[in-house]
């Protein structure tokens, strides 16, 4: 219905990858599968909701396993073609008819792909698979011969030249050198303890002692009150 909203972040694709096959090998267990992955030599990032992408790979991955006989082979791949990223789910399944091929993404479509029905779905799953792909600024295209099997290929917009940021960002910031107040005069104190009763404990301790205490239990927390309180001193004991 268009109401989707995407929550788009830099993404590894081998993240995603992960959970969609952790979430297919199941049904890939129970049909006795072969399933290979070919993941691409280097990381491969993308702009994009890793829950919405990881449930496109799911829904084809499904489709797969399900349209193929037990014992059979599916092959997802992913590489960079380009400034795409290009995954490709293969199966050696009962394939799609020509007919039904132009199609296989309109809402509520099935085509006759097995005489066993029980294994049909709603007719909604490629139909998602192409908006959430659209939205992604991808796109999705099926081949398929009947008895051969089926291929799916997503592309994908890639981030080119992408390098994830460390887990903290460190900000330079230029401070005038000074010589600390006495101790008797009162510092700024800013404690960083992962021991709330400690850092407690150790805050009320310093104000008896006449000095001006903030408190923090966590690393960027205590960045940020740094760079705006500007401690004296600071007593830091976090893992």
């Amino acid at each position: 219905t268009g109401i989707v909203q995407l929550r788009q972040e830099p993404t590894e694709v081998s993240d995603i990858i992960e959970r969609a096959v952790e979430t297919l090998h199941p049904l890939v267990t129970q049909r006795r599968h072969e399933l290979l992955v070919v993941l691409p030599p280097q990381p491969l990032w993308l702009n994009a909701d890793p829950s919405r992408l990881e449930q496109v790979l799911v829904n084809l991955l499904t489709n797969a396993a399900k349209y193929t006989d037990e014992g059979g082979q599916i092959r997802l791949s992913v590489e960079q073609e380009g400034d795409e990223a290009v995954f490709r789910v293969r199966d050696t399944g009962i394939g799609i008819a020509s007919e039904f091929l132009p199609h296989i993404f309109d809402l509520f479509t099935q085509g006759h792909r097995s005489l066993d029905r029980s294994q049909g779905g709603l007719g909604i799953g490629l139909s998602l698979v192409q908006k959430l792909v659209e939205l992604h600024g991808g796109t999705v295209e099926a081949r398929s011969v009947l008895e051969q099997g089926s291929e799916f290929v997503v592309r994908l917009p890639a981030m080119r030249n992408f390098l994830p940021e460390s887990p903290l960002s460190f900000v330079e910031i230029e401070v005038e050198t000074q010589a600390l107040p006495p101790l008797d005069k009162g510092c700024r104190v800013l404690v960083v303890d992962d021991n709330v009763d400690l850092a407690n404990s150790l805050a009320m301790l310093l104000e008896m002692s006449g000095h001006e205490v903030r408190i923090f239990h966590d690393g960027p927390s205590a960045l940020e009150a740094a760079l705006l309180y500007r401690p004296d001193v600071v007593l830091l004991d976090i893992g």
